[in-house]
């Protein structure tokens, strides 16, 4: 059953959310919502549709700018044009949003990113309020966060919660904004921020208090990064609460593998390419509905009592993104 679209209800899931979600997407429901009559004549609509529907996706499982995506389609509903073959094979690669019970899991765990409160997955929480009192204790810390502070202005490059975070590694190792530069006096303070981030393993500072690196775990839509800090002594079994964390992986809806799984998972895939080919055939010569289904299942060689929902699994499984 598709999920109904009420505006109020929709606007209450987005301020419900992390990362000001609301402030980024509401207006753009509001206009998608406002176009609903002309979006449903459209031929298109269900591409449409689901554009919105991944607009109220936690923002940490967007695979794309589904805010801009939206915009540029509201754009094409407005001059009244249908949506261009890449942009409707773009929509397709996106596929149908992620379950709502993978929206919650992801969606409840992101105020605890946007927080940096990464506790609840630690079970020896005292290693790191240990490692935080070691370097709020710090003199040589202090003295050379002090010496920056006399020849910069800190203040300028701090959020609204007044932290000042250093520039991010990202998965494999790349580097986006690394190139060295020392001319201007915001480059100048950016590397030596980061400098003194390594020093101390920080990823930031809140006004004069160090911010230590901690065990995070973040989900994003291609997967799970789990960063564990360089001097943070490990014990797998005894600090890391894994069954959390795996329930927040299986938000990626990742299924039970294995080699017999993989081997049955290919056939059926194989069985779902074929039997959507003949069902492009069967529609070319003006089949439908059940006798759509009957010819298919026939050709394919099934039992003519084979239950219809074979037909309509194999075609789902198409759907899904592979991994």
């Amino acid at each position: 059953m598709p999920r109904k679209r009420i505006l109020s209800a929709d606007l209450a899931l987005l301020r419900g959310r992390a990362f000001h979600h609301f402030s980024r997407c509401s207006n753009r429901v509001r206009s998608i919502l406002k176009l609903r009559r002309k979006i449903d004549a459209r031929s298109d609509s269900s591409l449409i549709w689901r554009v919105y529907d991944w607009l109220l996706v936690p923002l940490s499982m967007w695979p794309i700018d589904i805010d801009g995506l939206a915009g540029h389609v509201v754009e094409e509903i407005e001059g009244g044009r249908v949506l261009d073959e890449d942009l409707r094979l773009l929509i397709w690669f996106l596929g149908d949003p992620p379950t709502a019970e993978a929206q919650c899991a992801v969606g409840d765990f992101e105020h605890e990113i946007e927080s940096g409160q990464y506790e609840k997955l630690l079970r020896q929480p005292e290693k790191f309020r240990e490692r935080e009192a070691v370097l709020e204790g710090d003199t040589d810390l202090a003295r050379a966060w002090t010496r920056i502070k006399q020849s910069y202005e800190p203040a300028r490059y701090q959020n609204g919660r007044g932290v000042i975070r250093r520039r991010m590694s990202e998965e494999r190792n790349f580097r986006r904004g690394w190139a060295f530069k020392w001319k201007a006096k915001k480059d100048r303070f950016l590397s030596l921020f980061d400098a003194m981030c390594y020093r101390w393993c920080l990823y930031g500072m809140e006004g004069d208090k160090p911010l230590g690196m901690k065990l995070s775990v973040n989900p994003t839509p291609y997967g799970t990064l789990i960063m564990i800090p360089g001097r943070w002594s490990l014990d797998c079994r005894r600090d890391v609460d894994w069954k959390m964390i795996g329930r927040l992986h299986r938000a990626h809806g990742a299924a039970r593998q294995g080699p017999k799984l993989s081997m049955a998972h290919v056939e059926m895939y194989q069985e779902g390419i074929r039997a959507e080919a003949l069902c492009r055939e069967g529609r070319l010569v003006g089949l439908r509905g059940e006798r759509l289904t009957g010819f298919v299942l026939e050709e394919m060689g099934k039992d003519p009592g084979t239950d219809p929902s074979w037909l309509k699994r194999r075609l789902k499984l198409l759907r899904k993104p592979t991994g």
